[in-house]
């Protein structure tokens, strides 16, 4: 058997008409989740390209937090992901703020942060979209183009089965459930 992410996999995990040698056993699993991504220690985003290539649909997951968001970055961004350089990072997050339990969304241009209740900042209303703070899940679905100048493109390779490509700023707090500084738990991830 092999170790893969904490799990122990034998020739009988693998899908029945698969080869079920546990080397290629393992390496189908790692393949098989190349859309989730690490964050950090408490942080995880898992990426899904619609069958049409046209929306993504994010799952983010922040074990013990408060409040968390992550952010699209505009499209070659290669220094101050929170902001993408002063030109605004398409940030969704989620906080106990909205009673509807569902994401908010923000364009973050400078570091002044977002304060709550904030004017330019608009809930996601999708069919999918979901907050849940106390749980620490956040679901939400998005066009690949910006429908407007809140939003930034999300970059896709579309040559292939690789995806989506581009820099994603994340943060949490600790323990606030309201939107609020990070106190430095912050970053970003190429995805």
């Amino acid at each position: 058997s092999c170790t893969y992410k904490g799990q122990s996999l034998t020739p009988e995990a693998c899908d029945p008409g698969e080869d079920t040698d546990v080397a290629t056993c393992c390496k189908l699993a790692a393949e098989a989740d190349l859309s989730t991504v690490q964050l950090d220690r408490k942080m995880t985003v898992k990426h899904t390209l619609s069958e049409d290539k046209t929306e993504v649909t994010f799952e983010v997951s922040c074990d013990g937090c408060g409040w968390f968001g992550v952010g699209v970055t505009k499209t070659g961004t290669t220094r101050s992901f929170m902001t993408s350089g002063g030109q605004g990072t398409d940030v969704v997050y989620c906080d106990g703020t909205q009673p509807d339990g569902l994401p908010q969304r923000h364009k973050l241009s400078s570091y002044g942060g977002i304060a709550p209740g904030d004017a330019s900042t608009r809930v996601l209303r999708g069919p999918l979209d979901v907050c849940d703070v106390a749980q620490g899940t956040m679901t939400f679905t998005r066009k690949i183009e910006a429908l407007d100048d809140t939003e930034n493109v999300i970059a896709v390779d579309t040559s292939g089965d690789t995806g989506v490509k581009f820099a994603m700023s994340w943060a949490y707090h600790a323990s606030s459930p309201t939107i609020s500084y990070h106190t430095g738990n912050m970053g970003h991830a190429m995805i």
